[in-house]
């Protein structure tokens, strides 16, 4: 008995080493026996699918089984022999599994192995010996064992693992931006049929959001360029993008990935435009050919540039309305723009020329913008006098009354002026011209001159000087309308005239020896104000003053009464009869003249003076006979006073 089991233990030996010997020369896709059938081999579960490549750790391999046999089994082995480099989770070259209960003919049996793959295994088709061993029920209990041996082919083709990344993770807000994304394969499997979709928030617009690839191997790298548009509102800012990739790995199965890339947003370039204007200075009454320069110093191109040009007087474009259409200016670029412009006679020494721009910018946003470029003039020294000579006598004008005023138009110039009107205002704060507005020359030869009277008033609180103001319209050599302001200034003072509106004399008659006094009642009876007035009498024969000998009276205003009162001695030698004293007046005008004048008033001097004389009468000027003066009517006020005093005592006396 011990004979035949050790013959039976050889011959099984034997057996196993052909079976072995048999692996390394059957065909790859023997997967199927007399007992069993593999239906399908794939990494992972059931639920999914994965990839495997080398330096997987834990993978789990799924097979079904489909049991042909005709005897059911009550249980069944199944073996793996793995290959160098493939093992099972605990580092073991065989892994096997037992499937009960019952096994029926036509039963699809699921078995899952977990492997470890070695990082140094090379992608490829590795055979593997798998061995199918089915128990079945006998009558006697054993069961009867029976082996199905064959090889399946384990695929290690990689796994796939794509990243993305871009050399230049800044954007430009505001413009259209070109951005690498570099795709590489880090794993070790093929990817194929790539799809790339690539998206952003609503301020970013992908111009090409899908892009497709037809395999990426393991270690290669694709960079695809996006362009893409920022808004100009995220200047500063940061964003992302949104990749999904869609591909199929190296076993054919659909995978999809989600990343994203983070971005930073420059703000937009600042445009930066140079006018410069040559030549800036220009001859008058000359065409002048300029041009006008404008320069891109910024970092972007601008687009649809135009310029408008609006010269300020006395400069006038010619040839041209002064719109110009640029287009497109490149950074680091010039135009050139020529111009004409003829400068009109002007006193002007500089003028301005607007330029307005609009331009689309680099954040493709339209801008507007007005500049004002400064011109200097240049003439000959004769063309920098006016052709017209303007006079006005008298210079010196009074106030509060009706002047007679010449006013002269010479032309001083070297050519003939026509239609030369001369208009002045007709009222103004102090001064009134009565005639019309305006006088009209036909044409005016050099070295004539012509002249007309006004008639001006000159309001009685007119300053000391006036400048009136006169406008000169006339067409020159060059048959072009010119104008001009001129302010001739002239001289105002005031009309002083003092009389003697009343006087006084006390006692009215006096005699020789006798002192007497003389009141004097003046009124400025002219159109100005009185400064400095001082009045003193004049030396004559037969009397000398008595008291103050001049009397200061200050400001004396037009129409104010202001009295003076001087005493006087009638020596020995005065001659009876009327005789005239003179007073005289001193003064400054308006202007600050000294003027002088003398007035004469009458004293009737009598040889003897009668005492009971107490009367006191008022002697009038010639002009006032038959008034009451003012000291006749003191007088008389005192008189009767006095008499009302004296008729109240008297009247208590009665009644007591």
């Amino acid at each position: 008995m011990k004979k035949i089991i050790s013959q039976t233990f050889i011959l099984s030996l034997v057996i196993t080493t052909f079976l072995l010997l048999l692996i390394n020369t059957a065909p790859i896709y023997a997967q199927e026996t007399g007992e069993f059938a593999i239906l399908d081999i794939w990494w992972g579960d059931e639920a999914q699918k994965i990839e495997v490549g080398p330096g997987s750790i834990n993978v789990p391999l799924t097979m079904k089984i489909l049991y042909k046999g005709e005897d059911p089994l009550i249980y069944a082995r199944i073996r793996m022999v793995l290959p160098e480099g493939i093992t099972g989770v605990d580092g073991a070259t065989t892994v096997s599994m037992y499937i009960s209960p019952n096994i029926n003919r036509g039963d699809v049996i699921t078995v899952s192995f977990r492997l470890n793959i070695d990082k140094n295994l090379k992608t490829g088709t590795y055979p593997t010996f798998f061995v199918f061993q089915g128990f079945r029920a006998e009558a006697d209990d054993k069961p009867e064992v029976f082996n199905s041996v064959t090889t399946i082919d384990l695929q290690i083709k990689g796994e796939v693992k794509i990243k993305a990344e871009t050399t230049d993770s800044t954007l430009v807000a505001g413009s259209r931006n070109i951005l690498p994304i570099i795709f590489r394969n880090t794993g070790t499997g093929l990817a194929t049929k790539i799809k790339i979709l690539v998206t952003a928030s609503q301020q970013i617009s992908v111009l090409v959001p899908e892009f497709e690839v037809e395999s990426l191997g393991p270690g290669e790298s694709i960079t695809l360029s996006v362009p893409l548009y920022v808004s100009a509102s995220l200047g500063g800012s940061s964003v992302s993008l949104s990749l999904t990739i869609n591909y199929l790995d190296a076993y054919l199965n659909s995978r999809s990935l989600s990343t994203e890339i983070g971005l930073i947003t420059s703000q937009p370039s600042t445009p930066s435009l140079l006018l410069e204007i040559s030549p800036n200075e220009l001859a008058m009454l000359t065409m002048n050919d300029v041009v006008l320069r404008i320069s891109n110093l910024g970092g972007a191109a601008i687009t649809d540039l135009s310029v408008t040009l609006t010269p300020s007087s006395p400069l006038i474009l010619i040839g041209s309305d002064g719109k110009f259409s640029v287009g497109t200016l490149e950074a680091g670029k010039s135009i050139v723009l020529p111009l004409s412009l003829y400068v009109m006679e002007t006193a002007a020494q500089s003028s301005q020329i607007s330029v307005s721009l609009s331009y689309i910018d680099a954040a493709n946003q339209l801008r507007t913008e007005s500049r004002m470029l400064n011109i200097f003039i240049t003439a000959e020294p004769k063309q920098l006098l006016s052709p017209i000579d303007v006079r006005i006598n008298p210079k010196i004008l009074y106030s509060g009354m009706i002047n007679n005023v010449s006013v002269t138009v010479k032309n001083v110039g070297t050519s003939q002026l026509r239609a030369v009107t001369l208009t002045f205002p007709t009222s103004g704060s102090s001064i009134t011209w009565l005639d019309e507005g305006a006088v009209s020359i036909d044409q005016l030869e050099p070295g004539n001159e012509h002249s007309f009277v006004c008639m001006v008033f000159v309001s009685s609180d007119a300053p000391s000087s006036l400048a009136l103001t006169l406008s000169l319209n006339y067409y020159g050599s060059d048959n072009i309308l010119k104008q001009e302001q001129r302010q001739v200034g002239v001289l105002v003072k005031g009309l002083i005239k003092f009389e003697v509106a009343d006087f006084a004399v006390l006692p009215e008659n006096p005699s020789i020896g006798q002192t007497f006094s003389v009141t004097l009642i003046l009124v400025n009876t002219g159109t100005s104000k009185a400064s400095s007035v001082a009045i003193q009498p004049s030396r004559i024969e037969g009397f000398r003053t008595f008291g103050q000998s001049r009397s200061f009276l200050g400001d004396v205003s037009i129409n104010t009464p202001t009295s003076v009162t001087f005493s006087f001695s009638a020596l020995n030698n005065t001659k009876p009869g009327i005789n005239q004293i003179p007073f005289v007046l001193s003064f400054k005008d308006s202007l600050g003249e000294t003027h002088t004048q003398e007035l004469m008033i009458p004293v009737r001097i009598v040889a003897q003076q009668s005492m009971q004389q107490t009367q006191v009468q008022t002697a009038r000027g010639s002009e006032q006979t038959g008034l009451i003066s003012p000291m006749t009517i003191i007088l008389l006020t005192v008189i009767g006073a006095i008499c009302v005093v004296v008729g109240f005592i008297i009247g208590r006396r009665t009644r007591k």
